[in-house]
């Protein structure tokens, strides 16, 4: 009871409360409620600010004001260096621990796809007998397969795995002024047609180039080696082809000078190693712009080496696999249609010439043709390139079925069958070449021009076809249907070559080129052969005219030359044993317009070297010298017995 006496009551608690000080709001008056409930003195607002001076902000402010002009003044200078042909930017190199992972194609046979094929059977059988572990057996399918799956880095194609990779060359990229305005162009953005390069065959997709400039001068990334000299390589040949035609371009530009900037570029890029080993889209396409560029400059023996690595490294990425675009882009996947049919024709069409099997076997690909555009002006070049793949292939079985190793050993039954089957589809061929409906087609000149090399191409293949017969044992001549062919070969030369110096913008440059050099040089050895054996003063007349036409381009290229060298002197030859009546070649029939080289079981071919020693007699050295006389029988009997003439005519035993 005396605590309860104790406690304080609830009235003398407040009134002890009442009596503690509480704050005030400020009424803002002076002086101020707060400070008379207080006593105590009350300053007015304004008293301390007015007993100190006032800081100036002038020089603060100006100071802020000279910071954001030279932050402008710089942000200007960036843009302006973008646009400046001084300063073009400069692109940005792959890092020193570059690992791109490529994702390489494997066929059924490796290992890799028979365990993945294995294990997808597993799998199944696995979950049909129990489900309850399911997502832990899913889960460790899944990483199985991941790690058969075959990939590459940058240093599975190097020895040395400790050495750095070489830097990407310093390349001085050309003004960015001139590169919106070939874009423009090429998107056809002006009234002007999109270049000829981008009508068909390796590229047409004017977006791809688009991007692939934006990534060089634009970069967000480091830029490949690859990007780079593909970029250079389609500009270089762009701006030639506006210097070709005159394009307006040319006004506005030292076009010369950026051709060689490009070329240069391009040829630091397309000589390194990571090029050449390294597949990757932008390394083959770079590839194939180098086969292309060493056609255009005669070289065929760097043609074959650009191409043949291309072709490998298309199959490195199974390109020749349609499996291979089933989740590619649409527009990727033409791209590299385009990309791998334009290796495969150019790369069938040099590998007969120097008398060798593709890298490309057609028992391998299924990949689809590439689509043809709707657009009638633009359609005629697809459908020919198109063609250009079929006689890539025809072209092929001509080498495999009738000039390999093994085609040689086929009975003379067994060749005859496959000569017969082949011209019947060369014929074929060239009626539905003729059928293409050109008459909308942009740049219907040099679209004309292309008929008369496919002609050219036709009747050359067709050559090639029919003297096969005379490599093999008894009964081996060359028919009439064969110098026909050889001799419409000759005349489409003599007729084709004009025609370029006439085009006004292509020249016989050109021409021996992309169309000589590149031909078979067997039509001149049939109609020479024909001539001396018939005693042809007529065949002697068209040998001599197409020694006159290889007189002015023999110049062009080493290639050139040696052509020139060579059908000069088997022009010298024919006439020679024509006028002294010497030993013909072989047995010749006026009846039926044909050259036989056997004249009965045992009979010695005319072709052996012990026979050519013998029409070359002492009556010939007026016309030839000792050394020409050894190099035609080298040159026959390599040509008798289907080895390959690139290494006599394009010097390459020397």
């Amino acid at each position: 009871m005396a605590d309860s006496d104790q406690e304080e009551t609830i009235h003398a608690r407040k009134q002890r409360l009442s009596l503690v000080p509480r704050a005030i709001r400020c009424d803002r008056s002076y002086p101020c409620a707060n400070c008379r409930s207080l006593g105590i003195a009350c300053q007015r607002p304004g008293d301390s600010p007015a007993s100190r001076p006032k800081p100036d902000r002038m020089p603060q402010l100006q100071q802020h004001i000279q910071q954001l002009e030279e932050r402008l003044r710089v942000v200007e200078e960036t843009l302006h260096s973008r646009t400046s042909p001084r300063a073009p930017p400069e692109p940005r190199a792959h890092s020193e621990s570059r690992a791109d992972t490529v994702a390489v194609y494997e066929g059924s046979s490796s290992f890799a796809n028979q365990s993945i094929e294995a294990t997808e059977a597993f799998q199944k059988a696995t979950y049909s007998d129990d489900t309850a572990n399911g997502s832990t057996l899913d889960a460790s399918f899944r990483h199985l397969q991941d790690l058969l799956r075959p990939s590459t880095t940058f240093n599975d194609y190097r020895f040395s795995r400790n050495a750095r990779p070489q830097p990407v060359p310093h390349m001085t990229l050309l003004p960015a002024e001139l590169i919106l305005a070939i874009l423009r162009k090429v998107k056809g953005n002006e009234p002007l047609q999109p270049p000829v390069f981008l009508s068909s065959y390796v590229l047409n997709d004017v977006d791809w180039v688009e991007r692939l400039c934006q990534k060089v001068y634009f970069p967000t990334e480091p830029v490949s080696l690859g990007e780079l000299t593909s970029m250079h390589g389609i500009l270089y040949i762009f701006l030639r082809e506006f210097i070709l035609l005159k394009n307006p371009l040319g006004d506005a530009f030292d076009l010369k000078l950026h051709v060689e900037t490009c070329q240069n570029n391009f040829n630091l890029g397309i000589e390194t190693y990571e090029l050449l080993v390294v597949p990757s889209f932008e390394n083959i396409f770079s590839l194939t712009l180098g086969g292309i560029k060493a056609q255009d400059e005669g070289n065929p023996c760097l043609c074959s080496t650009m191409f043949g690595a291309a072709a490998r490294n298309l199959q490195m990425l199974g390109y020749h696999r349609e499996v291979m675009y089933q989740n590619t882009h649409a527009g990727n996947a033409e791209n590299r249609r385009r990309l791998f049919w334009t290796v495969y024709t150019f790369e069938r069409n040099v590998s007969l010439l120097m008398g060798r099997a593709s890298c490309l076997q057609d028992i391998e690909i299924d990949t689809r043709y590439p689509e043809v555009s709707s657009n009638p002006s633009v359609r005629p070049w697809d459908e020919s390139f198109i063609m250009g793949i079929r006689m890539a292939r025809l072209q092929g079985q001509i080498y495999s079925q009738l000039y390999s190793t093994a085609a040689v050993a086929i009975d003379p039954a067994g060749r005859s069958q496959h000569v017969r089957n082949l011209a019947t589809d060369l014929h074929q061929w060239h009626s539905e070449l003729k059928q293409i409906d050109g008459t909308q087609v942009n740049y219907p000149q040099i679209y004309q021009l292309s008929r008369k090399t496919w002609d050219i191409l036709y009747y050359s293949s067709l050559t090639s076809t029919l003297r096969a017969s005379s490599t093999s044992g008894f009964g081996s001549e060359i028919t009439s249907d064969c110098f026909k062919a050889a001799r419409l070969a000759l005349q489409g030369h003599l007729d084709c070559m004009p025609a370029y110096d006439e085009s006004g913008f292509l020249s016989s440059v050109e021409y021996a080129n992309w169309v000589l050099v590149s031909s078979s040089f067997t039509p001149f050895l049939v109609i020479f052969l024909h001539a001396a054996s018939a005693t042809s003063w007529e065949d002697l007349e068209l040998l001599d005219q197409v020694v006159s036409s290889l007189e002015r381009i023999q110049s062009v290229s080493r290639a050139c030359e040696r052509l020139y060298q060579i059908c000069a002197t088997f022009a010298r030859l024919a006439r020679g044993l024509m006028q002294t009546h010497t030993s013909h070649f072989g047995t010749y029939t006026d009846g039926d317009d044909t050259l036989r080289f056997f004249n009965g079981a045992g009979q010695m071919s005319t072709f052996d070297p012990e026979s050519i020693q013998g029409v070359f007699g002492t009556e010939t050295l007026d016309y030839l010298t000792a050394a020409e006389a050894d190099d035609m029988t080298s040159i026959l009997g390599n040509w008798a017995s289907g080895q390959p003439l690139a290494m006599d005519l394009f010097g390459l035993s020397e």
